[in-house]
């Protein structure tokens, strides 16, 4: 059990804290406070070592809000990821099917949808960056440290998989 500070006997740990949040130094909060005790004083290595063991507790408690928020987020970003990749495939799997010969074009309320090399390509690079970030996501990226994982805008990869789809849709309503 540790022994309490003069700084918790006195009951200064909030004037502490308002002072600090007010950018005064060290020293001046403990002349501050040392003014405002009758007979006793706090040292400004006082002062500094409860603002540390303040700022400990603060980092400790955010650490764990944070793991706990990511937990709960990375299920669903990767399920999101894995929805988006399985929709990239399908698309890119007719596209192929139809530049070969192997699928009929399927036709939209607009018509039907135009399929070309160019827009297959295109469907490739979005898989190859969903994959990338999917495996930066679970740190499987080749970072040894975990650094990498960062959060990252889902919407932009299923925005850009509308954007396609939606041109190809318009392209073929023009010629047809």
């Amino acid at each position: 059990m540790s022994t309490i500070n003069k700084i918790e006997k006195y009951g200064l740990t909030d004037r502490i804290l308002a002072l600090q949040g007010q950018g005064k130094p060290t020293q001046e909060i403990a002349d501050i406070v040392s003014g405002e005790l009758e007979g006793d004083n706090i040292s400004q290595s006082a002062v500094s070592r409860y603002l540390k063991k303040v700022r400990v507790e603060r980092k400790e408690a955010a650490d764990q809000v944070i793991t706990e928020y990511v937990k709960a987020e990375l299920t669903g970003d990767l399920d999101m990821l894995k929805m988006m990749k399985q929709d990239y495939l399908s698309f890119r799997n007719t596209c192929l099917g139809v530049l070969t010969g192997k699928v009929v074009a399927e036709i939209s309320p607009n018509g039907v949808i135009v399929y070309d090399l160019k827009t297959l390509m295109t469907l490739d690079d979005k898989l190859h960056e969903l994959i990338k970030t999917t495996l930066r996501f679970v740190g499987a990226d080749g970072g040894d440290d975990g650094e990498k994982r960062h959060p990252v805008d889902l919407s932009k990869y299923k925005k850009q998989l509308d954007d396609i789809m939606s041109s190809k849709q318009e392209a073929e309503g023009r010629d047809g």
